[in-house]
């Protein structure tokens, strides 16, 4: 599939469960994507498979929610002095929810995504959950939450597949996805 199609095709997700096309605003394709990989890149260089959430949720906000989605100061906040985070539109309101587990933890544990369910309300429109090497998105509609991300980024880490060239259509269109979740979609 010709790149133009795939980002063409990213775009067609993008319309949000409100219906609203968001399409004029996501980032560059090329710039989401590279800013992306080298988000996880640095995160995964800096946790192990030991490292606590909360030494592990500081690194995904300054890599991920900071340098790639754009949210500074206070539009994002630790949720009730846990390590989980919340990302604020302009009126304050949660729109994007993202539950933070240890490296280890198995991500496939229905327990986690009850969890991070749990924690979306009317104004949520994004539930994540992740332990650093996979990040997992769910959109919420209003027929229930459908998962649109799951990455494991330190396989493609491992496998030195962390660049744009050496994504699969599925692996690009996923990345692109999390444009969404970027200030400018948001506000």
């Amino acid at each position: 599939m010709a790149e133009d199609q795939i980002l063409r095709r990213a775009r067609a997700h993008s319309k949000n469960s409100h219906g609203v096309d968001s399409n004029s605003t996501l980032p560059l394709r090329d710039s989401i994507i590279a800013l992306v990989l080298q988000a996880f890149k640095k995160i995964n260089g800096e946790i192990t498979i030991d490292t606590l959430e909360h030494d592990f949720s500081p690194r995904l906000v300054e890599h991920f929610v900071k340098e790639v989605l754009g949210y500074s100061g206070n539009d994002y906040k630790f949720e009730r002095g846990r390590t989980d985070i919340t990302l604020l539109d302009e009126n304050q309101n949660r729109v994007v929810v993202i539950e933070t587990k240890r490296p280890k933890e198995d991500l496939d544990a229905e327990k986690w995504h009850d969890q991070a369910g749990k924690y979306a309300d009317a104004t949520t429109r994004f539930v994540g959950l992740t332990n650093g090497y996979r990040f997992l998105l769910w959109e919420v509609t209003t027929q229930g939450r459908v998962l649109r991300v799951d990455i494991n980024f330190k396989e493609l880490i491992d496998a030195k597949r962390a660049s744009e060239n050496k994504l699969s259509t599925k692996e690009t269109e996923q990345i692109l996805f999390l444009g969404n979740l970027t200030k400018q979609q948001v506000w």
